[in-house]
C-alpha cells in the first residue's frame, strides 16, 4: 500500500527519518520547507498507522522565519520523539 503526504500548504518537503514507535505506529521526521524557497524549514512529525492512514502531524514553528533543519530522530521506549536539529538560533534539540 503506498500513501503520499505533502503538507499543508508548503512544498520541498525532505524525509529525514522514519522509525516505529513501541504502538507500532510509522513516525516520519520531515523537513518542511515553509515558504517555499528551500530557505526556512521547520521539522514536522508525521504519525501513520500500520493501515497506512495519516494520524498526526506536529510542526515545530517556534521562531517563524527561523531556519531548523532536522537531522536526525530517535524515540524513546516511553515513546517520546527526540530530534537533533541543525538552525540559525540556539535551539538544537527537542522532546
Amino acid at each position: 500500500m503506498e500513501r503520499y503526504y505533502s503538507s499543508p500548504v508548503w512544498n520541498n518537503d525532505t524525509l529525514i527519518a522514519m522509525e516505529f514507535d513501541p504502538a507500532g505506529d510509522l513516525l516520519l521526521c520531515v523537513a518542511t520547507d515553509s515558504v517555499q524557497t528551500k530557505t526556512k524549514y521547520y521539522p514536522s512529525i508525521v504519525r501513520m498507522n500500520s493501515n497506512g492512514q495519516f494520524l498526526d502531524t506536529v510542526s515545530y514553528t517556534s521562531i517563524p522565519g527561523t531556519n531548523i533543519f532536522p537531522r536526525a530522530m530517535m524515540i524513546r521506549t516511553d515513546g517520546s520523539v527526540v530530534l537533533g536539529n541543525s538552525s540559525s538560533t540556539l535551539e538544537d534539540c527537542f522532546i
